[in-house]
């Protein structure tokens, strides 16, 4: 047994235990050395209620922080599914937008195209006017020619 001790770490139990372990054991034995049988001075006994309430206080954050801690991982993943949803949400909406950007291009690069269009028909349409005029000056000189 010697030997094994020997060759085996000494456990020590406040060393291996929690912190709030460790303040709510010294919590107890404060409540233990406070109780009303033992006489303490007036001071001591406000001082320690005092530490009591404040310990109890700490105990009761300690414990909402485990909650916390508990529920931050299932959080976590509701956001996560949350901001999934939002992303193809935005992607959806993007898509869309992009969509009415290219109709609205592809529109107005046709109706460029249909004044284009329209400016060389128009152009054309003078262009024939112009030629039937020199036609009608021709033929009236060729008749004129014809005449003499």
């Amino acid at each position: 047994l010697q030997q094994c001790m020997a060759r085996c770490p000494v456990w020590d139990p406040l060393t291996a235990a929690k912190p709030e372990d460790l303040q709510h054991a010294s919590l107890v034995v404060l409540q233990r050395l406070a109780r009303p049988e033992r006489r303490l001075a007036p001071s001591l006994r406000s001082a320690s209620a005092a530490v009591d309430a404040a310990g109890r206080s700490l105990e009761r954050w300690v414990r909402k922080r485990q909650d916390l801690a508990r529920e931050l991982p299932k959080m976590r993943k509701i956001m996560m599914q949350c901001k999934s949803m939002q992303d193809k949400q935005d992607d959806e909406q993007m898509e869309t937008d992009l969509q009415a950007l290219r109709t609205k291009t592809e529109q107005a690069h046709q109706n460029a195209k249909a004044k284009e269009q329209e400016a060389e028909e128009a152009q054309e349409s003078m262009v024939m006017q112009d030629v039937g005029h020199m036609q009608g000056k021709a033929d009236r000189w060729a008749l004129e020619q014809a005449m003499q």
